[in-house]
């Protein structure tokens, strides 16, 4: 690659980040990075863990360890800073650099509740996400929040118990108990570590699952991706879902959809409004007395209701 195609590679990664920029704006929503000293202001942090290298999927990198750079990329990462700055200068040697011989410098960074934020690369990952690679190498402090009765922290806390036994970031749940669950599909002891293999077919498994998850609408879920893999692992073995074509994939999750929606379907008592309940029941079609047919609950209520 030469310099004009690292301009050109610029000028549309800046494209992307002032759309995501405008599209931020208009929902209301910060277009910056998110920065994690903000996040810790109120939290109680009980530790900070050195972690050394670790294998980093570019999906959770999120945000920024400082405020520092926060005006130079909108939210997806993307540059917003023009053409003639030296950030730009930058940016553009580091993608003829990527192109002709890989970016190879791990970053520093901060995990937290399982998400990254960068204290040193920022524009490495920017680049990056621009060529949608699917990790970079950096070298990682985990920063652990007080155990609490918050649910989130609470499955966090039985992820890192996990993480050394699986060394695998993509891998979540929202249920407790789930990776001792996974354990036991797998045929593992409790404690018992992953091989090279092991990670390399269950990240191939989650891949594919993520896709059809994705293509039956699964991104307005709360449920994760690794719930899913969880469920389809209690009804086949990981070698028949391996064996699965695309199509057939989408088939057996079609089946199991029901018990998708039911893992998503939790109460919020903080709410009035519970719109995963709603979908989920109201929102269905269903039979009623006094009525034909099948139609959604909610408008046979309220039919009733006016007659």
């Amino acid at each position: 690659m030469n310099r004009a195609d690292g301009i050109d590679c610029y000028q549309k990664a800046l494209r992307q980040g002032q759309r995501d920029y405008r599209e931020k704006m208009n929902a209301g929503q910060s277009p910056f990075l998110p920065v994690l000293d903000d996040i810790l202001q109120n939290v109680p942090v009980e530790n900070q863990i050195p972690l050394g290298q670790v294998e980093i999927p570019l999906e959770l990198l999120v945000g920024t360890k400082t405020s520092g750079r926060t005006a130079a990329f909108a939210s997806n990462f993307m540059p917003l800073l023009g053409l003639k700055t030296e950030f730009a200068t930058k940016w553009i040697n580091l993608c003829v650099s990527h192109l002709d011989e890989g970016i190879r410098d791990p970053i520093t960074c901060y995990e937290y509740m399982g998400r990254f934020y960068v204290q040193e690369g920022n524009k490495r990952v920017s680049v990056l996400k621009y060529f949608d690679a699917s990790s970079i190498t950096g070298n990682v402090t985990r920063v652990v929040p007080q155990y609490s009765d918050d649910p989130a922290v609470q499955m966090y806390y039985e992820f890192m118990h996990f993480y050394p036994v699986m060394q695998n970031y993509l891998l979540t749940f929202t249920k407790p108990g789930s990776y001792a669950r996974l354990q036991k599909i797998l045929g593992k002891a409790p404690d018992e570590k992953w091989t090279g293999e092991d990670r390399t077919e269950v990240l191939s498994l989650y891949n594919w699952v993520k896709k059809a998850f994705l293509a039956h609408g699964g991104a307005r879920l709360q449920c994760t991706v690794g719930d899913v893999l969880l469920l389809l692992l209690r009804v086949y073995t990981k070698e028949e879902l391996a064996n699965l074509s695309p199509s057939e994939l989408s088939e057996k999750l079609d089946a199991l959809w029901d018990d998708v929606l039911a893992l998503d379907t939790c109460l919020d008592t903080a709410s009035a409004a519970q719109p995963m309940l709603d979908w989920a029941v109201n929102a269905r079609p269903s039979r009623c007395v006094g009525f034909e047919g099948l139609a959604p609950a909610a408008g046979r209520v309220e039919a009733s209701l006016n007659l």
